[in-house]
């Protein structure tokens, strides 16, 4: 059924791309009887209205008429092709679009999340022939929720409550580096993430967590884990089933969710009281928190959670503008960065850029 529709959309905008060319080419050629043409602007009147209205959801069509507008009317030579449009371009019957919408909404987001111009569901609406209120809103007036069946947790993982329990879901250096290696070979086109720098830092991870914490009080970057979580979820599945083999490794959706716990665990030291030294601040890794956001993000669009992904990178972009990652690492009232600082704010920052596009 949706293919039906999507081929119909096509159809559409074929034949008017076919009719603006025709009347362009004819702009000068002999008038015709007007009459012959009253009753063919007519007959195909619902169809050009259809055909708008699906033209102004698609990027680089006629231009935007919205639904109250009133369309121009225009004289249809008889050899016009939407004067030939017959019973295949009516509109959608109400019973295939409620179950369309429904399976087109999910696809994007919750019900009752706002789906804007130029998305499928507002095709959908555009083709039908109602013209009554369709989109759902989120009711916020309650204190409480209607019932809810019982769903499937999207990860089954307890929650970690300090950073230590959080290090305890590593896997084995076997099972990291596996992970980390794949992500890198197959995945870290889309993000450019410096190898050279990962892997000093992952053996800066390894030295730290093979100390005794007497002898070595330094604590991993939440904003670190995040990333190095991230990178393992979005390892591919080919990378899973090798190591698997050798080491008991968990599934991508668990190492998603240490992710997020160590996302929370970096939020949370902004609100611990500020540290009167200036070698250490809660924002330091923000940079990795915002090239992990986007790793994060890219992993929940694949498996069709397109607006938790869109309001993830949201909050990437503040994060980043917090820090001035907005600035030319050039800039010269920055203190003196390292290259590897400036390759990571760039890289971050126009990851950050397109991905919000």
């Amino acid at each position: 059924m949706i293919a039906e529709l999507r081929k119909r959309i096509t159809t559409l905008e074929l034949e008017l791309e076919e009719s603006n060319r025709y009347r362009h080419s004819s702009s000068t050629a002999p008038s015709f009887d007007s009459s012959s043409t009253v009753s063919t602007s007519r007959a195909s009147s619902k169809a050009r209205e259809n055909a708008y209205y699906v033209s102004s959801f698609i990027p680089g069509s006629l231009p935007r008429v919205a639904p109250h507008e009133q369309l121009p009317e225009y004289s249809l030579h008889p050899d016009d092709p939407l004067a030939k449009q017959d019973s295949d371009t009516a509109p959608l019957d109400e019973l295939s679009y409620e179950a369309m919408s429904a399976h087109a909404h999910l696809a994007l987001g919750h019900h009752g999340e706002f789906i804007g111009r130029g998305s499928l569901v507002c095709a959908l609406h555009s083709v039908t022939s109602g013209t009554g209120p369709r989109f759902m809103y989120a009711k916020s007036t309650d204190a409480v929720s209607g019932f809810r069946d019982t769903v499937q947790p999207f990860s089954a993982i307890p929650l970690a409550t300090t950073i230590e329990q959080l290090i305890a879901y590593l896997p084995s250096m076997l099972v990291v580096e596996s992970l980390t290696n794949a992500f890198m070979t197959e995945c870290n086109w889309r993000y450019g993430i410096p190898e050279r720098w990962f892997r000093g830092a992952r053996a800066q991870m390894w030295l730290n967590i093979s100390q005794p914490r007497s002898s070595c009080p330094d604590q991993l970057n939440a904003n670190w884990l995040m990333l190095l979580f991230a990178m393992m979820a979005s390892a591919p599945q080919s990378a899973y089933d090798h190591v698997g083999q050798y080491s008991p490794v968990r599934i991508s959706d668990d190492y998603f969710m240490c992710a997020t716990m160590a996302r929370r665990f970096a939020e949370d030291e902004y609100l611990n009281m500020p540290n009167a030294s200036l070698m250490v601040s809660a924002a330091d890794g923000t940079v990795l928190n915002c090239i992990a956001s986007i790793v994060l993000a890219s992993y929940l669009t694949e498996r069709g959670r397109v607006s938790e992904a869109w309001k993830l990178v949201g909050n990437g972009i503040r994060n980043a503008e917090a820090v001035g990652m907005h600035r030319d690492p050039e800039w010269k009232l920055w203190q003196m960065m390292s290259a590897d600082e400036k390759v990571l704010r760039r890289k971050a920052w126009w990851g950050l850029f397109i991905f919000d596009k």
